[in-house]
């Protein structure tokens, strides 16, 4: 099969001005996804998955260094100058500036089939986007870059685990209480970073 990667609406990792984690070495990174997705499509294992259409590729150390991926996020300062203000997704925010970022150690990149993406919720709620993505050749859409300070992976930020749990995929109760600490706890000790 051949494979094509194009890039959701919301995906932003390689632009100059970048809000969250971002990609240095565009060209390399591309390559690299291409090669992944390759992989997996040929690979028997994509048969045997819960949701082939799905795929997340952790990366590792290596190829963090060579993509030049850079973290998201930053811990959280006193100072009002160590901030910006910038519109995220039609939303006004307070972001760290990128030169708070703390550095990589771990990162992956959610990537969805042309099914998975054009059957999306968020998708078919944005007219606009699902004819560009309709009428484009790719086979696959990158949709996620997620990299990650030491300390490990970041828990849902407390609006996108709102989110969630109103489209009623976050459920239990006693899962959802942690849940919400974790995402609190979290928010109250990081921040994203932009470059805007």
């Amino acid at each position: 099969m051949r494979v094509v990667i194009g890039k959701s609406c919301i995906w932003q990792a390689d632009a100059d001005k970048v809000i969250g984690s971002k990609i240095n070495n565009s060209e390399i990174f591309m390559d690299y996804i291409h090669n992944k997705v390759a992989e997996y499509v040929a690979s028997e294992r994509a048969d045997g998955v819960e949701n082939p259409g799905f795929l997340w590729i952790l990366m590792g150390q290596e190829d963090i260094d060579k993509c030049g991926v850079a973290c998201g996020v930053g811990r959280r300062t006193q100072d009002p100058g160590d901030y910006v203000v910038a519109n995220w997704r039609g939303r006004i925010g307070v972001f760290l500036k990128r030169s708070l970022a703390l550095p990589c150690v771990d990162a992956d990149v959610h990537v969805y089939s042309r099914e998975e993406y054009l059957n999306d919720p968020d998708t078919l709620a944005n007219e606009a986007e699902l004819k560009r993505a309709s009428e484009s050749d790719a086979t696959h859409f990158l949709v996620a870059l997620n990299a990650y300070p030491e300390g490990g992976r970041s828990p849902h930020s407390p609006l996108r685990l709102c989110r969630l749990i109103s489209i009623g995929r976050a459920k239990g109760f006693h899962e959802l209480i942690r849940q919400c600490k974790e995402s609190y706890e979290y928010d109250m000790q990081y921040c994203v970073v932009s470059d805007v």
